[in-house]
């Protein structure tokens, strides 16, 4: 099976037509599945269209944060409540 990956370029195209459609009163937040690649794109997204982004990941990864952290106890640390319940 091949699996064609979008590019940066395409994407990029996307998202600044979305931003010419779009309200500027509105604060967007773009939602990634953890499979997305496009670390140039999240750069763009917050620096140039000035939107936020979230990605979403597996209840069981860990992130290291100068020690490492689960993401359940992480979602508590930082907004107060466990978003994976």
């Amino acid at each position: 099976m091949i699996v064609k990956r979008v590019s940066f370029a395409d994407y990029q195209q996307m998202l600044k037509q979305a931003q010419a459609r779009l309200p500027e009163s509105v604060k967007i937040v773009l939602l990634a599945d953890r499979g997305f690649v496009h670390t140039e794109l999240m750069t763009m997204v917050t620096t140039q269209l000035g939107w936020h982004y979230r990605i979403r990941i597996k209840r069981n990864t860990w992130i290291r944060i100068r020690k490492l952290v689960s993401a359940e106890k992480l979602s508590s640390q930082l907004w107060g409540s466990n978003l994976f319940t």
